[in-house]
């Protein structure tokens, strides 16, 4: 008994006090670490969301209706009804068939800047009570700096509770700023979350703390008989506790990790493909080019997409975005699994969102697509693209399946082939095969001993060429052969190549 008591007052004691400073510092930082992360990404992704639907519904917005309402009626409350004014209940109309669209919470509104008064003043309001031109004088710095060039608005306090905001300008047919379109959402709503999630975490840390205590427990039973065994065992219990630790503080971390980015990345892409790579360099600081990868938890079917975006930086990004949620909405959404009929679909919404048959300064944006699905169930891969090959290695050669020669949106070509389909191509492959999708940044490229391109031909035989080499170091070889083609010369397009072993 006193051999006991000793053994368990200096060993239980030691390690008790070890197993729960270890497990209460590690989960304490996973627990403020991932309480901040989930508030950050959740920024991060709503100002995305409110920027997208501000930029795109500034775009849609009548400008001159907005302008020729704001001129005509000059006084706070000379509109109080929808109906008052058929311009005003047309614009009225579209904003509130924008908030349904995009399932917001709160109200769209625009706004108009009063120079003489020096604050600015509500002209449309997506909800039943009308503030027409009520004024708007506590206002974010950000909102009248940018007015004519929009922007978002980080976190900011009002009487009714934390907002996060995004705000476009509205234009008229001259290119002169009119008013801007205002959207927000509340930030209080997320930070609820994220306190309960805080709360779960803590709870869950509890649970850990329990669970290394019962195996503390449980190992010094088993030490008792000889101080050489008690060594031993003491040894394996702490090496066990600490991998038990580990692994429950990885799996919290992963339950919890909010992403970072609106686009995925080779993290994102290798949870599906072990054996993969992203090369994702863009020419300014946002791209027009995007990776997209999407699976059907259903099915097992894996989409991967290579997109390119009409232009770059600024346009590009916007579009990538629009077409980021598109796809999302067709494949998550509306259950399209057919990569030629999701090219289809999504050809219609851009051409309609963009208003491009009525638009003519619209009629040629759009994007250029590479998409597959990957069903691992029948080892098939269906194809569908647009203006963009798939270049499959099955073996015995490198084969490239080209796409249909016409764009996602635009009606350039309409009127020469009638309404656009994309046909879908199937082919079977096994495992250790490999698959490229990509950009035309990387071929266009001028570089080289001559200045010339880099062209779709040497693409496709430098990934030929280098068939031999694993596929997560082709992706570093890829980047270091673009890098040397570029030299000196300026990156001329954002440059995108996805490469896959199934």
């Amino acid at each position: 008994m006193t051999r006991f008591l000793t053994t368990a007052r200096t060993l239980s004691t030691r390690i008790l006090i070890v197993v729960c400073m270890t497990l209460l510092i590690a989960t304490t930082y996973l627990t403020v670490q991932n309480y901040i992360e989930y508030l950050e990404n959740t920024e991060t992704a709503v100002q995305a969301k409110l920027a997208a639907i501000a930029n795109t519904t500034a775009l849609t917005l009548n400008g001159d209706v907005h302008e020729y309402v704001s001129e005509k009626y000059t006084k706070q409350g000379d509109i109080n009804a929808s109906f008052q004014d058929e311009h005003f209940m047309t614009l009225w109309k579209k904003l509130r068939t924008i908030k349904e669209s995009n399932q917001l919470e709160t109200e769209i509104y625009t706004l108009v800047w009063e120079e003489e008064k020096g604050f600015f003043e509500f002209v449309l309001h997506t909800s039943e009570q009308f503030f027409y031109r009520n004024p708007y004088k506590i206002f974010p710095a950000t909102l009248k700096e940018n007015y004519d060039k929009g922007g978002v608005i980080d976190g900011y306090e009002t009487e009714h509770g934390m907002w996060i905001s995004a705000f476009a300008p509205i234009k008229n047919s001259e290119g002169k700023v009119v008013g801007v379109i205002h959207v927000d959402e509340s930030l209080d709503k997320f930070r609820d979350r994220a306190f309960s999630i805080l709360i779960e975490d803590i709870l869950l840390s509890f649970a850990v703390l329990i669970m290394g205590l019962a195996l503390v427990y449980f190992f010094l039973k088993r030490i008792m008989d000889t101080e050489e065994a008690n060594k031993r065992e003491l040894m394996a219990s702490y090496q066990l506790i600490t991998k038990k630790n580990k692994e429950i503080s990885d799996s919290i971390q992963y339950a919890n990790r909010i992403q970072k980015a609106l686009l995925p990345s080779e993290v994102d892409l290798r949870k599906y493909f072990d054996k993969s790579y992203i090369l994702y360099q863009g020419k300014e600081k946002v791209s027009g080019d995007f990776p997209f990868v999407i699976s059907n938890k259903e099915t097992g079917e894996i989409f991967v997409a290579a997109v390119d975006c009409t232009g770059h930086g600024v346009p590009g990004a916007l579009l990538s975005v629009i077409g980021h949620f598109l796809l999302n909405k067709l494949i998550g959404k509306d259950r399209i699994s057919d990569p030629g009929m999701i090219l289809t679909t999504l050809h219609k919404e851009i051409v309609a969102l963009l208003r491009q048959e009525e638009n003519s300064e619209m009629t040629n944006d759009g994007m250029d697509i590479a998409l597959v699905k990957i069903d691992p169930n029948t080892n098939e891969l269906h194809f569908a693209g647009a203006n963009r090959p798939l270049v499959i290695n099955q073996g015995e050669e490198i084969k490239t399946i080209k796409g249909n020669r016409f764009p996602i949106g635009g009606t350039q070509y309409q009127s020469r082939l009638g309404e656009l389909v994309f046909k879908t191509h199937i082919l079977n492959y096994s495992s250790g095969n490999t698959i490229h999708l990509f950009s035309d940044g990387y071929q266009d490229q001028i570089g080289g001993p001559d200045g010339r391109k880099f062209l779709s031909r040497r693409l496709v035989n430098t990934i030929k060429d280098h068939e031999h080499i694993p596929l997560l170091e082709l992706g570093e070889k890829m980047e270091g052969i673009f890098v040397d083609w570029k030299g000196n010369l300026r990156q001329l397009d954002d440059v995108l190549l996805i490469g896959i072993e199934l």
